[in-house]
């Protein structure tokens, strides 16, 4: 809408500019990153208290390969080698492998079909989905 010398005329409300405000951010970055702290504590947690409460498994081996997984980032990469045990009643189970170990023969000496005995730490002894990492295995059992 203009006047008679074409000059607009304001009806809508002048909006105040907000402030930026200190408390309100810091308490805004708590309330967001609260859920994360906790879930990084209880997997951190996990981790620490597996090493000192492992349980057995026993499981049917059905194959056993090297397998690496690698993760990217931005500015580094990553791969960490394992054993992957394809069992019948405890789906993939992952053993950490370093470059040092002769995890060919390791793989050579497993035998499909037999029963071995795998400890794992607690936490994962539950999950239902995807692979979990196994401290060490003996056998067979049978």
């Amino acid at each position: 809408m203009t006047n008679r010398n074409n000059e607009k005329i304001h009806n809508e409300p002048v909006k105040k500019e907000k402030k930026f405000s200190w408390p309100r951010f810091i308490i805004g970055m708590l309330i967001l990153m609260s859920p994360v702290a906790f879930m990084g504590y209880l997997s951190w947690q996990s981790n620490v208290t597996d090493q000192d409460n492992q349980v057995p498994i026993t499981c049917t081996v059905t194959n056993a390969e090297q397998y690496t997984s690698s993760g990217a980032g931005k500015s580094y990469s990553s791969s960490k080698d394992y054993i992957a045990f394809d069992t019948q009643e405890c789906r993939t189970l992952l053993l950490p492998i370093s470059t040092d170990d002769d995890y060919q023969s390791m793989i050579n000496e497993i035998q499909k079909g037999k029963k071995y005995e795998f400890m794992m730490g607690e936490s994962q002894v539950d999950v239902k989905s995807g692979a979990r990492e196994v401290f060490s295995y003996s056998g067979p059992t049978e």
